[in-house]
């Protein structure tokens, strides 16, 4: 789950998803990452980009 909110985080992680944390966009502050990990999020990432590749790894990761 990709998620930019304290509140998002913690419901994904209430249903069992791993939950990136996303400090993406003009409306993030500082210390919202801090927020998110306190939230539960498993990773924190400053964009959808970098995403993209942590999904990539895990998947190449997975078929070797």
């Amino acid at each position: 789950m990709i998620e930019d909110s304290p509140t998002g985080v913690a419901a994904g992680k209430a249903a069992g998803m791993f939950t990136f944390g996303l400090c993406a966009g003009r409306h993030i502050r500082r210390g919202h990452a801090d927020r998110l990990t306190e939230a539960g999020a498993d990773m924190i990432a400053e964009s959808f980009d970098q995403i993209a590749e942590v999904l990539r790894l895990k998947i190449a990761s997975a078929i070797n």
